[in-house]
């Protein structure tokens, strides 16, 4: 009989360090499935700060997020006449530092699963620091002159050689 396994890829806390204010920042992690049966589970984010962090859609946008959200992992080898997968599922958990500079804190929680065997739940912790935002100078310049042409343009279009009496000669 076909099962599944649930094996998350992830040892400990999930740290997005040093974030700018208004900056987003991603990590992921794998959940493996090791059975030979399809694997559904669900993610969500939870905690103090859980507003700040949301789970990545199927459309890959850093902004569309959702705090919670279900999987489907088929089995990299099924038994019988179950459909291959890769046996892997990739959580995406994207931050953004909406808010004053400071710690954040949060956790995902992965649950509901059908894996016959091990935990019922896994709970990593979130973190990270806003930071104030760099300030960047910049300066536009335009230089309709000409004068910084580059390359064969230069080449062939040279300027007229001055005589000792300032004439210009072709």
């Amino acid at each position: 009989m076909a099962a599944a396994a649930i094996n998350p890829q992830q040892s400990g806390p999930i740290s997005f360090g040093e974030v700018q204010q208004g900056f987003r920042s991603v990590r992921r992690f794998n959940v493996v499935n090791a059975g030979s049966g399809p694997l559904i589970f669900s993610a969500r984010i939870a905690g103090a700060d859980a507003a700040l962090f949301g789970l990545q859609l199927e459309s890959g946008s850093i902004t569309d997020l959702a705090a919670s959200r279900n999987y489907n992992v088929d089995p990299a080898s099924p038994c019988g006449p179950l459909t291959a997968g890769s046996g892997t599922a990739i959580v995406a958990i994207v931050f953004h530092a909406a808010q004053a500079p400071g710690s954040v804190s949060a956790e995902v929680i992965i649950e509901n699963h059908n894996a016959t065997a091990g935990q019922a739940s896994f709970t990593f912790a979130l973190g990270a620091t806003i930071v104030q935002p760099v300030d960047v100078d910049a300066a536009l310049v335009l230089d309709r002159s000409g004068s910084m042409a580059e390359g064969r343009a230069a080449e062939q279009n040279p300027r007229p050689a001055s005589t000792p009496g300032g004439c210009l000669r072709n």
